[in-house]
């Protein structure tokens, strides 16, 4: 079991409730679009999307089930 496959189990272990913020940022990797704060989360679904011969950009679908959820959008 590789350290990627190890996170993918604990992340998606129901029993585990989780703290965490997901930052969105706009294609210059500076200016935050979206900050995404969630509590007693926990993980639902992973799928990770990457070819080296494309010319597409990685692609990870992850889908967290949360209690609290706490969105605030950029304004600039």
């Amino acid at each position: 079991m590789t350290r990627d496959d190890l996170f993918v189990a604990r992340a998606l272990q129901l029993s585990l409730m989780k703290k965490g913020t997901i930052t969105m940022y706009r294609y210059d990797m500076k200016t935050v679009e979206i900050t995404i704060n969630f509590y007693n989360g926990y993980g639902l679904y992973y799928y990770p999307e990457f070819d080296v011969e494309s010319a597409q950009t990685a692609y990870i679908d992850f889908r967290i089930g949360t209690g609290a959820l706490h969105l605030q959008e950029s304004t600039g």
